[in-house]
């Protein structure tokens, strides 16, 4: 059998068509009196004329409306929602202005309810009346109810939401009708009045007496339907019985449609009894269930004369639709009068038809209510698949679950069905269903259903995020069901099989030597999609597998591969697709990104009522925060998770909860909270049954011992771990537990082994263009990097990594020129600035002060610099206030020139130049120059490769007078001289302990020193000495001859009375 598409009926959604209709002005005003409510409630008795009222009302003013019968069907919040949204698309579908897909976690409707609703209403302009019409056939126990309260609340002025009931408002409408929101019609108001009456004997041709007319109206106390009736009753043909007028509503209706039936002909009297079973009429669905070749004219006939059939038109289009007191009383009738198996037969007729012509909701109702199983079976099962396309889950659990448990368990495809169905909302539920489902098959089944069920039952287990250890048997079954090679002609289902497949062993076996082609063969399944929306749906998944895998870079390609298409995709689908492009720029190093993707994933996720992935994004905004920001500005949302965390069972949230908290722990330097959360952390991933995790929180672990002392705890540790992820063949993994393990093997001596390690990571790191390492505080994954550096590890790469990431080292390397620095100032030999952001600042007049303002801060230290020191210095003959201010403005000029306002701080009156930021050759001299000071006197003379070393360092460093010859500054002078007392020091040292074990070598040492400040005075005194000790007293002299010409030349002055003695001393003894 074909099974169409869920058919848009008529009788549902288009405004009745009238006709025989009295127009009743004074109710048109009262109408027009409620233009300032929301909404309005018409509520009356069956055949009060409620519809007649509004529809003729809304005729009578030209009223754009939105019509929507409601039925029984629709108390399952995503049919209402489906049908309410396919009926705006239909009456307007040339908008532009789009309706929100429906959600496939229907957790919670209000948001989806509330958009829908403003979306509709911005879609006509906002003057629109939606009717919702028969609203009593909705159950007390609906959601729907309290939905609808809400978006009455959302209706713009000038539109309407009108409920036409035959009941009171329900309690979820007490707020609204507290706040005033809506107005009310009731039986009374409707009542019509005797002249009303009277205008509908015209209308119906009853030619009566006014006596008549007026006995009719004060008999049928104005219920509209009882006067029609008794109008229809007392024609001329037939005689008025005052037993008419004295019956009650209920038995009046009874005894006068009996009347009026009983006057059809015979011909329509079993058309109507064979139509009755279904609410709506199309004249094709009335021919063949009547197998009557005149079904039109019946019905229109029955129409125009009002004869309690409506017409709904839509251009050639029509459909009717019988009233339900009418209804109600033809079906009694057919009971009356025909057998029951005709009876069954007629209702097994109906629900076939309603089925074959899209109306599965009316058919699986009447089956159900006949239990008659065998057919509703086969009307879910023919449009299971649909329903799950339509977002419309539930309405596809409710069906299945109407069936008795012996039978829907089995009928193993329908069971599979309902995993399908359950799978959003209830993993578990849908795990079991499928679990029984592969348990069960047949070894003969056909491979379509083994393939449908054995990808439920992983995707189950992947859904429900709690022991992915379960996946083991299913993915061993899995892989031999799917054929080696995927052929890109194949059907769909397997090609997503086979991703699915890839992403499950990613997850749970990364070790699988198959890895590796799996994953290739999931892309070539991609390529061989038909379905661009199946393609774009299975992309992030892939790409899931491949961040397991460690190959981000491939990941972001299939991310980025459905980008433009991401807003048109399911709610769903675009917080997954969010959240792994978090993810992803996460892992890759692109903090910023990562933040933006994981907010937008969490706004969605609330938006939509997806409960996991909001968490999910939300954690991946926590972990965003404490990469690129560190732990305050995570602080908020990580606590806010804690708290939406509390008491949750899940194992992957749980794990996300320890291991963001161990991790916000170590930032604020809390080592022992760490470390306690991090072992719940990794118990938890143990559990889980995730390897990747279980990597990334051991490595944690392993880094926590350390920083408590417990160093052989913490290279078990790592030695454990590095041997999983190489098992693994995983290279990321590899190149964190590479580099945790190289730090801490440089940092306690393992100087060698450490930098090995160190080199083999970033090479991998490199290779794969990894810029993230997680858990680390930034300034500590900073410090790993600048042992790299020092030890010429990947120097390109950590560049690169730094700039990236932005990082600082806990403590800035001011040794080391090459590091990544925003700016460089050299002030040796003369100021030169380098960098990103500096403009020109040779020439021009306007920077002479903001320079002198700098070259002042250098000298003066650099750091925490008294403000008003400098201001006296450099305005030394004006007052305070005035120096002050000179102070600020060129403080922002300098700010101005360097290009980085973060450059220079100034905090409680102190200036300093940023030493995360900034490089200074004067800083790095002391650095330098004080660690060879520390480390020279034990110094094992018999390595002379670490003092050479040092040299060059040096001789890098200083390359001439501090600021060459620039007088103007005092300040200048004395850190001149500091510097060239730091640098001769340095230098003899070195050169002293090279002596020991090479003297040749010492004396170019002392030459080189020399050459670049020809006035360190103090280098002369040790060259001397050093010939002294060799015996070239003649040599001695002549570097004293060349001191005294230097000094003269350069300084103005002759040598000091220490350098005096020390060339005495040699001439005495030579």
């Amino acid at each position: 059998m074909t099974v169409p598409q869920t058919t848009l009926s008529l009788a549902k959604t288009t405004q009745p068509t009238l006709s025989m209709v009295v127009e009743r002005v004074v109710l048109f005003e009262r109408v027009d009196g409620f233009a300032e409510k929301q909404g309005i409630w018409i509520c009356a008795p069956a055949g009060a004329g409620k519809t007649t009222l509004l529809a003729s009302y809304i005729q009578a003013r030209g009223h754009t409306a939105l019509w929507y019968q409601l039925d029984s069907a629709d108390s399952d919040v995503s049919s209402f929602m489906y049908y309410l949204r396919r009926t705006a698309i239909k009456h307007r579908p040339d908008s532009t202005v789009a309706l929100p897909e429906l959600p496939i976690n229907t957790g919670d409707w209000a948001p989806f309810a509330r958009r829908l609703i403003r979306a509709i209403f911005h879609r006509y302009q906002g003057r629109l009346l939606i009717v919702l019409d028969n609203y009593e056939s909705i159950p007390p126990h609906s959601s729907l109810h309290s939905l609808l309260a809400l978006m009455l609340e959302e209706v713009p002025r000038k539109a309407k939401l009108v409920f036409i009931s035959r009941a009171e408002p329900p309690a979820a409408y007490a707020r609204v009708r507290a706040n005033n929101l809506l107005a009310s019609l009731g039986a009374e108001d409707l009542r019509l009045s005797a002249d009303e009456c009277r205008q509908l004997a015209v209308l119906r041709r009853a030619e009566l007496t006014p006596e008549d007319v007026d006995q009719i109206a004060q008999a049928s106390a104005g219920w509209v339907t009882g006067a029609i009736l008794m109008l229809e009753y007392a024609r001329p043909a037939k005689r008025l019985g005052r037993s008419a007028f004295q019956s009650d509503g209920g038995v009046l209706y009874d005894y006068v449609a009996l009347e009026v039936f009983s006057g059809f002909d015979e011909r329509t009297r079993r058309f109507l009894l064979s139509v009755c079973w279904s609410r709506r009429l199309s004249v094709k669905f009335a021919e063949e269930l009547s197998a009557d070749g005149m079904a039109r004219q019946l019905l229109m006939n029955l129409s125009r004369n009002n004869y309690f059939v409506s017409e709904r038109e839509d251009g050639e289009d029509c459909e009717f639709s019988l009233h339900p007191l009418f209804q109600e009383f033809l079906q009694i009738q057919a009971r009356k009068t025909q057998s029951e198996s005709m009876v069954a037969a007629q209702l097994r007729r109906t629900a076939q038809l309603l089925a074959q012509a899209g109306y599965p909701e009316d058919a699986v109702e009447l089956l159900v209510d006949t239990m008659d199983w065998r057919p509703l079976e086969v009307v879910i099962a023919s449009h299971a698949r649909e329903l799950l396309r339509q977002g419309r889950h539930t309405v596809l659990a409710g069906w299945l679950e109407q069936l008795p448990r012996d039978r829907l368990h089995g009928n193993l495809s329908l069971l599979c069905w309902l995993g399908q169905a359950r799978l959003r909302e209830s993993p578990r539920e849908a795990r079991q269903c499928f679990e029984a489902v592969c348990r069960r098959l047949p070894a003969a089944a056909p491979k379509e259903e083994r393939l449908r069920a054995l990808a439920g039952a992983i995707e189950s287990i992947i859904a429900e995020m709690d022991d992915f250890s379960l996946l083991d048997g299913w993915i061993a079954e899995l892989s031999k069901l799917l054929p080696a090679q995927i052929a890109p002609a194949g059907n769909d289902e397997e090609l997503a099989a086979a991703v699915l497949l890839a992403v499950a062993i990613a997850l749970r076996d990364p070790a699988h030597a198959d890895l590796p082609q799996q994953l290739r063969r999931a892309e070539q399944a991609l390529t061989g999609m038909r379905d661009n929306t199946e393609l774009d749906s299975q992309r992030p998944w892939l790409a899931l597998a491949c961040v397991l895998a460690g190959e981000f870079a491939r990941a972001g390609v299939l991310l980025n591969a459905c980008i433009k298409r991401v807003a048109a995709m399911p709610q769903e689908q675009q917080c997954r697709w969010h959240l792994l492009a978090a993810l992803q720029s996460l892992l890759s190093g692109a903090g910023v990104e990562a933040s933006a993707a994981a907010a937008e994933c969490e706004r969605l996720a609330v938006e939509h009522s997806l409960g996991k992935l909001s968490l999910l994004g939300r954690a991946c905004a926590v972990a965003s925060g404490l990469a690129v920001a560190g732990g305050a500005a995570a602080a908020e949302k990580l606590a806010t998770l804690e708290t939406d965390l509390a008491g949750n069972p899940n194992r992957l949230l749980r794990f996300l909860s320890h291991y963001l908290t161990s991790w916000s722990d170590l930032i604020t330097g809390d080592h022992v909270a760490a470390h306690h959360r991090q072992r719940q952390a990794l118990s938890c991933a143990v559990e889980l049954g995730i390897p990747f995790l279980e990597v990334l929180s051991s490595c944690a672990y392993a880094q926590l011992l350390f920083l408590c002392s417990d160093e052989r705890g913490g290279s078990a540790q790592l030695r454990r771990v590095h041997s999983i992820a190489r098992d693994m063949r995983n290279p990321y993994l590899e190149f964190i537990t590479l580099l945790i393990y190289g730090q801490v093997a440089v940092l306690n001596g393992r100087t060698s082994s450490g930098a090995n390690a160190m080199r083999y990571a970033l090479g991998l790191g490199r290779q794969h263009a990894y810029y993230f390492v997680p858990w680390w505080h930034p300034g500590q994954l900073a410090d790993a990097l600048v042992l790299a550096f020092r030890h010429n590890i990947e120097r390109d790469y950590v560049r690169d990594f730094v700039q990236r990431r932005g990082l600082r080292a806990g403590t800035p390397p001011a040794d080391l020129p090459d590091w990544p620095w925003r700016l460089r100032i050299r002030t040796f030999g003369g100021l030169k600035i380098s960098g990103a952001g500096p403009a020109d600042h040779e020439g021009g007049r306007g920077n002479a002060r903001p320079l002198q303002l700098l070259k002042a801060l250098i000298a003066l230290g650099a750091r925490d610099v008294s403000a008003a020191q400098i201001a006296a210095l450099l305005w030394p003959h004006v007052d305070s206030m005035y120096s002050e201010k000179s102070l600020t403005i060129n403080l922002h000029r300098l700010r101005k020139m360097l290009g980085d306002d973060d450059a220079i701080s100034l905090r409680d009156g102190k200036l300093s130049l940023n030493p995360d930021l900034v490089y200074v050759d004067a800083t790095a001299l002391g650095r330098i120059a004080g660690q060879i000071r520390i480390e020279r006197p034990y110094a094992d003379s018999e390595l002379p490769a670490p003092l050479d070393d040092q040299f060059e360092q040096l001789l890098e460093v200083y390359t001439g007078p501090f600021l060459g010859d620039d007088d103007e500054l005092e300040c200048v002078n004395a850190r001149r001289n500091q510097c060239r007392a730091e640098f001769e020091a340095a230098a003899v040292v070195l050169a002293e302990a090279v002596s020991k074990a090479d003297l040749p070598r010492a004396i170019s040492m002392f030459e080189r020193a020399i050459n670049n400040d020809p006035a360190a005075e103090g280098l002369y005194r040790g060259l001397m000495s050093l010939y002294n000790f060799m015996g070239r007293a003649s040599d001695a002299a002549q570097v004293y001859q060349r001191c005294c010409t230097v000094l003269a030349s350069l300084c103005r002055r002759t040598p000091s009375t220490e350098t005096v003695s020390v060339y005495a001393a040699i001439a005495g003894t030579s």
